[in-house]
């Protein structure tokens, strides 16, 4: 009868030690009102405070009789008009070893008691000038210029970086002048923050400032202005069959490594996840991840995320559209239209030397001349003293190059 009433009272005792142990969790934020979310599920908004947690959530244990928090814990901050923030609450794992060097098992702990965030407006990260090559169908090139592919390589690859974090490692390329990098979620993982190399050797630090799991999507701000960019090409620029080029940091390879290949096939992938994906025979390998996929202009047509590894599979890998890194990315710029045209560039020659050239009526120079002209339709004319004139209507789409020749008939 003794014995159980000291047994009682030393569980008693036990047991309103750890109550007077159990601590608080409290989450701040600047501004106030960010909504938390622990583990994907809503819990409050900032300031947040939680339920009243074990002391050895917060503190090493190395009796029986301590709580253990078994797993780790991430926390996500959102907040309209402000980057969203994810964290890591916890560190670990690490060993419960009991006092008599019994083990346990592994445990984490939370990494604080009071956790404070500044978060980032989105108009501070999200600056410079998004550009957006897009073309119009219904017109026809006469001509297309396509750049020498090392050419090619040489114009776009100060814009392709190595991107480096704790967990991983693969490739991003800039889409602004102001150092807006995109890059696979995969690879920047749970980190907050990221080391970019480019070309040169030049590192810099880069700020996670979103991320997109369903789409394998995230964007990064290095802290660099006057940067290389890449322009995103919409969905309609797309041909299969047409001549790609994928640049990347591949694990065993060297910086930026260029591969060549064709868009094989182009449509929605379920396994793959949302989005439209782009099939290719260009050789994708782990660290290629968040690369570009480039067509022959010079733009970027996908980014590069996986490749399919399969006995008797060959040549299949596949990279997100453009177009829905486009999607994501225009929410940030909203002072911007959705697109940017590109001028075409019109060289006209003639069969008679120093002819009068215009262009919609205005006179515009000597043959041979070129002209800068914006996409649509353009009355082009040719005239010359005792030749009869000569009068076409040429189209124009985003970014072409177009050759003509007038012949020149004597009157």
């Amino acid at each position: 009868m003794r014995r159980n009433l000291i047994c009682s009272l030393l569980i008693s005792f036990c047991l309103g030690h750890i109550s007077l142990l159990a601590e608080e969790l409290r989450i701040l934020s600047a501004p106030i009102g960010a909504t938390v979310e622990i583990d994907g599920k809503v819990v409050g908004t900032t300031p947040y405070t939680s339920k009243k947690l074990p002391g050895g959530y917060f503190h090493k244990t190395s009796t029986v009789f301590g709580a253990r928090l078994e797993r780790p814990i991430h926390a996500r901050l959102t907040l309209p008009g402000y980057i969203t923030q994810d964290l890591d609450l916890t560190v670990g794992p690490m060993k419960w070893i009991a006092l008599n060097g019994t083990y346990h098992g592994d445990y984490y702990l939370l990494k604080d008691k009071v956790i404070t965030i500044t978060l980032q407006a989105e108009a501070k990260a999200f600056t410079g000038t998004l550009v957006a090559a897009t073309a119009t169908s219904p017109t026809v090139k006469l001509t297309s210029v396509e750049i020498p592919i090392e050419d090619l390589v040489d114009q776009t690859s100060s814009a392709v970086l190595k991107l480096s974090s704790p967990e991983a490692s693969g490739s991003g390329f800039l889409i602004t002048s102001t150092g807006v990098v995109v890059t696979n979620a995969h690879v920047v993982g749970s980190n907050n923050e990221v080391t970019a190399m480019n070309m040169q050797k030049q590192q810099f630090n880069g700020k996670v400032v979103y991320r997109d799991p369903s789409l394998d999507l995230a964007i990064v701000k290095l802290d660099v202005d006057h940067t290389p960019s890449l322009p995103l090409s919409t969905i309609a620029s797309l041909k299969v069959g047409q001549s790609v080029i994928a640049i990347g940091n591949p694990g065993l390879g060297l910086q930026n490594t260029v591969t060549r290949g064709i868009v094989s096939a182009v449509g929605p992938y379920s396994e793959l996840g949302p989005g439209t994906w782009i099939q290719t025979d260009a050789s994708i390998n782990p660290g290629n991840s968040g690369g570009p996929l480039l067509n022959s202009h010079g733009e970027v047509i996908g980014m590069n995320t996986v490749k399919v590894v399969k006995a008797d599979v060959q040549g299949i890998g596949f990279a997100l559209s453009a177009q829905d890194i486009l999607s994501v990315v225009q929410r940030f710029f909203p002072q911007q239209p959705p697109t940017e045209t590109k001028k075409g560039r019109l060289q006209v020659a003639s069969s008679v030397a120093d002819a009068d050239v215009y262009i919609d009526g205005k006179f515009v120079g000597n043959a041979p001349s070129t002209v800068p002209l914006s996409p649509g339709d353009h009355t082009v004319e040719v005239k010359a003293s005792k030749f009869a004139d000569w009068k076409r209507t040429i189209s124009v789409t985003d970014g072409s190059d177009l050759n003509v020749k007038a012949s020149l008939d004597p009157q």
